[in-house]
């Protein structure tokens, strides 16, 4: 049997023996590659750091507090009891030794959520170079939430209180129930319970499979930090953009969760509207043109680069005698990205999406359904569709990129 621990996530774990050694086990057993940390700590390093408070002296963990007051990055998690972490309020904080079996699906959602954020950020500059105005926040908006789950008592009362906060709550009994809705593109956000107290929506989803990649909205998962998780769980807060800890009064929890999403709401890029007309927008699908995802792209791929997370390009080719079905496709495709994706007529009938976080195996996957259900909807003869995923690589530039992802073969969608 071949020794694949190289490849898990490495963590460097700041802590004096015995425990740094019960802790690197611990973290060995979930799926992380643990090393000792050596003085001084580098706080420039890239891997995220973990501290245990209860073995580390005052001086150590005076200059960690002193690095984090002054901006460096470098991901942290503390090992402490709450009371013990309260100088370090940006880090990833585990309560308890036997939570560390959490810690690389917690990682896995921070580090997407930080990304996330950063797409938002550069195409937001994107839009702002090309003079895209974004649409002004409406602080009276009412978003809507879909729950993933059985719509019990928990869900009752968590849908009173979030009510009662100005969001609107419906239940999700079924994974293509929650597809369905998701592809009306009504829902601002997903909430799952993975608390003990409700059954949530480990009756019917699957969360090691990759159908239960819901995309159209981000997912949002409450917890609680007292309980265990079930490996099922793990793999649900893997996927998760955020998690909340459940905990206190059921209104001060529905504020949290109100809060959370809409701060998500008003920081995600809006697609531009289908009855937009611009030098950067197409006309019939409401897609952006060639000229803003080539711009866009080389934002992408730098920041690709700089944080070693993947980057795939989708293209999909239409095969029409007319124009409108091309616009039917597009309208179809536009309520099927997930918030991070990029669409963008390549050109006439070419259709092009940058997919950031997501490597080839993943891309393919999204193809595959994003392909057959917008076809279905649009009433296009899956024959008239073929697409294509290439991957980022190192020696790829924004054009050879685009082009490779052009060149073929490309894959028919009946055959997919």
């Amino acid at each position: 049997m071949f020794d694949l621990s190289y490849l898990d996530p490495p963590i460097e774990v700041a802590a004096t023996s015995p425990r740094l050694d019960m802790i690197m086990s611990r973290l060995r057993t979930s799926g992380m590659r643990p090393y000792a940390a050596e003085a001084p700590i580098d706080f420039n390093a890239v891997e995220p750091l973990l501290l245990d408070i209860r073995s580390l002296d005052a001086e150590t963990l005076g200059r960690v507090a002193r690095a984090r007051s002054m901006g460096l990055p470098r991901p942290l998690v503390v090992l402490a009891p709450a009371a013990g972490a309260a100088d370090l309020t940006d880090a990833l904080v585990i309560r308890r030794d036997r939570d560390l079996v959490q810690l690389r699906a917690r990682l896995a959602s921070q580090t997407r959520r930080a990304a996330r954020e950063a797409e938002f950020r550069i195409r937001r500059e994107t839009a702002d170079a090309f003079g895209l105005k974004r649409a002004p926040v409406d602080p009276d908006m009412v978003p809507e939430v879909l729950y993933l789950g059985d719509g019990g008592a928990g869900f009752l009362a968590l849908q009173s209180a979030l009510r009662a906060e100005g969001v609107s709550v419906t239940a999700a009994l079924s994974v293509r129930t929650a597809r369905d809705y998701l592809e009306t593109g009504r829902f601002a956000a997903m909430l799952t319970d993975l608390t003990p107290r409700a059954s949530g929506s480990a009756a019917f989803i699957d969360w090691t499979s990759p159908d239960a990649a819901l995309a159209g909205a981000p997912l949002f998962a409450l917890t609680d930090p007292e309980s265990d998780l079930t490996e099922q769980q793990l793999s649900a807060l893997a996927i998760c953009s955020d998690l909340v800890e459940f905990g206190g009064e059921p209104e001060a929890l529905a504020a949290r969760i109100a809060g959370m999403i809409r701060r998500y709401v008003a920081t995600a890029p809006d697609l531009p509207q289908m009855k937009m007309s611009s030098p950067v927008v197409d006309p019939l699908t409401g897609l952006y043109r060639r000229a803003f995802i080539e711009s866009h792209l080389h934002q992408q791929m730098h920041l690709s680069d700089t944080s070693s997370q993947p980057l795939s390009i989708l293209a999909v080719r239409i095969e029409a005698e007319t124009p409108q079905p091309i616009g039917r496709f597009a309208k179809a495709v536009r309520k099927r990205l997930r918030d991070t994706d990029c669409p963008a007529m390549h050109s006439p009938g070419t259709l092009v999406i940058s997919m950031p976080m997501t490597p080839y195996r993943g891309g393919v996957k999204l193809a595959e359904r994003l392909v057959r259900g917008a076809a279905r909807e649009a009433e296009l003869d899956v024959s008239q569709i073929s697409w294509r995923v290439v991957e980022k690589r190192a020696y790829h530039s924004v054009q050879t990129l685009l082009g490779a992802s052009l060149a073929g073969p490309f894959t028919r969608a009946y055959a997919a």
